[in-house]
């Protein structure tokens, strides 16, 4: 249970007026065009203010005072690793749970340990961890906290294996999520003692995991950009230094070889091959990699030109035409290997290095 007694009358009216606020905070969110940056940090000042009020309150002061704390930790960080591990670390210290852990929805739907205290493992998959997965299905389902004070005589989970055999007994979870989107679940247990969580606890709790699903958001949006970002710099730095190789020589043979060496290195491309076309569509010469490469047939060539853009083909081959003022003089034939799929990021920057390879192309033939 959360450090303090049965809560006043007056507590539990600001303690509901603020969970109301942060909800009606959620429910704009959700609907277009949702708040500013501004109307949201009003609403953070009035929840810090609501929160000093009820810390004035006597006998609950210690619990309040850590969810004033944790408001100001978890938005003091946008590093996605950091801000799992201090929303962990406050979920602990709020409510003296034995073991904890936040679990996050990945892009497949399943759910992954992103942070854990106290359990043996830490870096293992959700359905492998020894808790209550009932419980943590139910929340997730129901969108609603889970609790259950000794789950060893509850009916509803009594029987189940996990509470048998990993010896459960008080049991909270409580749902994450943002825009009414589950995210992912926060859950607390402990194997010793009955009654560590109590329904007063709950809407603490669920303050708690509001505040905490939408700065685990956050700092999942700004990971996101920050890495999207890093991958531009990159590749604008990768094109820089083609640019350069290609610069460097006006010997067709080595502005083929260097502009194909890039093109298998940034697709990881098993075999390949770069083909000088004339204006029939005819190869003139080529440069490969890999083994038993040959050039494009002429129903690749035509597939490629008519398009204009890179196509990939069942997923596995990349036709990128290379083209100069309207005219496409030579054609990236890319072929992955072990039937793996050529990523949208990839195919963009192929198309990219193809706009680059044109004028060296061109230049080198003259």
């Amino acid at each position: 249970m959360i450090n303090g007694t049965e809560p006043q009358a007056n507590r539990s009216l600001l303690a509901a007026a603020l969970l109301d606020s942060m909800r009606a905070v959620q429910r704009a969110l959700d609907n277009p065009p949702g708040l500013s940056t501004e109307q949201l940090s009003v609403r953070l000042q009035e929840w810090q203010q609501a929160v000093q009020e009820l810390v004035k309150i006597p006998d609950q002061a210690g619990e309040l005072a850590t969810l004033y704390e944790i408001i100001a930790v978890l938005n003091s960080s946008l590093d996605l690793t950091e801000t799992l591990k201090l929303v962990m670390d406050s979920l602990i210290h709020l409510t003296g749970a034995e073991r904890g852990c936040l679990m996050l929805f990945d892009d497949n739907g399943r759910l992954e340990i992103k942070a854990a205290q106290h359990f043996n493992q830490e870096d293992v998959d959700a359905a492998d961890m020894e808790l209550s997965h009932t419980v943590v299905r139910e929340a997730i389902e129901k969108r609603h906290p889970v609790l259950t004070t000794n789950a060893q005589v509850d009916p509803r989970f009594s029987a189940q294996e996990s509470v048998i055999g990993y010896h459960l007994r008080s049991i909270v979870c409580v749902p994450l999520y943002v825009r009414e989107r589950v995210i992912g679940a926060l859950y607390l247990d402990n194997r010793m003692r009955d009654g560590v969580f109590s329904k007063e606890d709950l809407p603490l709790l669920t303050a708690f995991a509001s505040q905490a699903a939408v700065a685990i958001e956050n700092a999942r949006l700004y990971t996101m950009t920050d890495q999207a970002l890093a991958a531009r710099v990159q590749e604008l730095t990768t094109l820089q230094q083609l640019d350069q190789e290609l610069n460097a020589s006006l010997d067709l043979e080595r502005v083929l070889d260097v502009t194909l060496s890039w093109a298998v290195q940034a697709t990881m491309a098993a075999r390949g091959t770069l083909s000088v076309l004339d204006c029939e569509g005819r190869v003139l010469s080529s440069a490969a990699s890999g083994d038993d490469v040959q050039p494009p047939e002429p129903s690749a060539i035509s597939l490629a030109t008519s398009s204009k853009t890179p196509v990939v083909t069942d997923g596995t081959r990349l036709l990128a035409p290379i083209r100069y003022e309207g005219q496409t003089i030579g054609l990236l034939d890319l072929w992955s290997g072990s039937g793996t799929r050529f990523r949208h990021d990839q195919i963009k920057f192929i198309e990219r290095l193809a706009d680059h390879a044109a004028a060296a192309i061109e230049n080198a033939r003259l």
